[in-house]
């Protein structure tokens, strides 16, 4: 994470934690995680916002994530975006944050990575390579 200092002396953060960012993109790019879609985990797979919560439960930001009634995964509360200490961790900017592709139409778009997950057909190697170039 890097913190910048504005013209009223106030400290902002910029861009997410670089370690996180690391992991998060590694696992990604790693084959060991199946991708689904529509929540952070369910039966079928991980969204990418899903494995990052998994890097959280392994450093101890979260709990581990426990099945409901309807084949997805519940992380503190959160079936469909991480929870705020997650994103406060991760040095996001919010639990879905936006970044820019292209969407199933080939239109160049600024959407929630969520949507490039779930709508658009990226994978989590075309994922990985959005969260490296932009968060």
């Amino acid at each position: 994470m890097t913190i910048q200092v504005d013209i009223n002396g106030q400290a902002q953060r910029i861009g997410m934690n670089s370690d996180v960012k690391a992991r998060w993109v590694k696992r990604l790019r790693s084959g060991d995680y199946p991708q689904g879609t529509g929540a952070l985990q369910n039966d079928k797979g991980f969204c990418c916002l899903g494995v990052l919560c998994e890097i959280a439960v392994e450093d101890g930001v979260i709990r581990p994530a426990t099945p409901d009634s309807h084949g997805d995964y519940v992380y503190d509360s959160r079936v469909s975006f991480p929870p705020a200490s997650v994103t406060e961790w991760a040095g996001l900017e919010s639990q879905n944050p936006d970044v820019r592709g292209f969407n199933q139409y080939g239109r160049s778009v600024n959407a929630p990575i969520a949507d490039f997950n779930d709508l658009y057909g990226y994978d989590f190697v075309a994922l990985a390579d959005l969260i490296e170039q932009q968060l």
